[in-house]
């Protein structure tokens, strides 16, 4: 269940705060994005959902890092 375990460890980055840990959220975000095309190739009516949580976590990180 590789999905769950991207959308997983960018939740935990999120939770993070070291220097470079923001070049860690690479390989989970091409894998949710790369998940999301495939899913909407296949026409699969949930095709947004990796995308989001994605974005969501990165925003998250942000938000976090930037006090928001």
């Amino acid at each position: 269940m590789p999905d769950p375990t991207a959308i997983a460890t960018i939740g935990f980055l999120a939770s993070t705060e070291h220097r470079y840990d923001f070049l860690l959220f690479i390989i989970p975000t091409l894998w949710l994005v790369s998940s999301s095309v495939t899913l909407f190739t296949i026409r699969d009516p949930v095709w947004w959902v990796p995308l989001t949580m994605c974005l969501v976590g990165i925003s998250l990180a942000i938000a976090k890092r930037w006090g928001a």
